[in-house]
């Protein structure tokens, strides 16, 4: 699934509903080329940056819907959030029914981590729709279809980060045992049904002790944790493997997470380097791409942000954003070096 809609299929949606052809055409060009990994030109940058300082003015004088609603889709194609943000929540506002700016902000709050806002507006995009009298064509239906299923997918990510913080709060701590001879209980943090462990270090008074693996199993999943544990919780700092995404995690483990100072790595893809808070990469950090890209900055809650600087492998420093999978919710940084 395409994680951004072609700006001219929503241009062909929204065109449906209304007759200003003109308009339409205008915030066509505006985000026409907004998808993944695309950059403006230098010229549409002066010409864009001109449009802005135009509007502005235009808006000291008087306040206008249309006007924070076309100033905010410049900013969503600079891909500058923050103020597209500031603008387009005016104009919806005044047009809770527009369908454009629904469209963007369901996105932009999403590629922000404001999931509950996307969620909010994927549903009022999608509630309106059936009270439009469209003339259904391939680009309308393609457009519905695709907004409905990001709907369910920002959803099901809701539910995954809600369940996590429920887990982080709640903290189980549930002995389990990791031996199938013998009486041998490890502390699991986070219990789930049908999992299973298996350690292949010493037993000390029934409890798991010295060096060793443990070895999670649950349903598909499988992960090594290389450490040291005493009566049964892990010491130190712990090797996590998954073999399966070539995945490896480096750090000190509280209450079964990540905290403090550490590294993760995905074989052949990325390097991180840097600071860790229940698991999640959070605070400073850096990312070291298998192509020789870089970024160094702050991360919270996973996400890379825009006060960041990102370098290309020749070692320049370049212009970046920021996008989000709606499959798996995972961030990414998008630079612009020409590939």
């Amino acid at each position: 699934m395409k994680e951004i809609l072609s700006a001219l299929i929503v241009a062909i949606l929204l065109s449906c509903s209304r007759g200003s052809g003109k308009e339409l055409a205008n915030v066509s060009d505006v985000l026409k080329g907004s998808s993944q990994k695309t950059f403006l030109s230098l010229s549409e940058k002066e010409n864009y940056s001109q449009d802005i300082k135009t509007i502005s003015e235009k808006l000291k004088e008087k306040p206008k819907t249309d006007l924070y609603k076309t100033r905010g889709l410049i900013y969503y194609r600079f891909h500058n959030y923050k103020k597209s943000r500031r603008d387009l929540e005016k104009a919806l506002k005044e047009n809770p029914a527009d369908l454009i700016v629904l469209y963007v902000l369901a996105h932009l709050y999403y590629y922000i981590g404001e999931d509950y806002k996307a969620y909010s507006c994927f549903q009022d995009f999608n509630n309106i729709i059936p009270k439009k009298k469209f003339k259904l064509n391939k680009g309308i239906e393609k457009t519905i279809k695709i907004m409905a299923a990001n709907q369910v997918l920002v959803m099901l990510q809701i539910d995954k980060n809600e369940e996590r913080e429920k887990n982080i709060n709640k903290g189980l701590n549930k002995y389990v045992n990791a031996k199938k001879d013998e009486k041998c209980m490890y502390l699991n943090h986070y219990a789930k049904e049908k999992e299973s462990f298996k350690w292949t270090g010493k037993c000390k008074d029934e409890y798991a002790e010295g060096k060793g693996t443990l070895v999670y199993d649950w349903y598909d999943e499988n992960i090594e944790y290389k450490g040291i544990l005493g009566k049964g919780v892990f010491k130190g700092v712990v090797e996590a493997i998954n073999k399966k995404n070539n995945y490896k995690r480096e750090c000190v483990f509280v209450n079964g997470l990540c905290e403090g100072k550490g590294k993760s790595e995905v074989k052949n893809h990325y390097v991180f380097e840097g600071t860790f808070q229940h698991g999640f990469m959070h605070g400073n950090g850096r990312i070291l791409n298998d192509d020789g890209t870089k970024y160094e900055g702050t991360f919270v809650k996973d996400r890379p942000m825009e006060n960041g600087k990102a370098y290309c492998s020749d070692g320049k420093e370049t212009e970046f954003f920021i996008m989000r999978s709606f499959n798996t919710g995972a961030w990414s940084i998008v630079f612009n070096c020409g590939k």
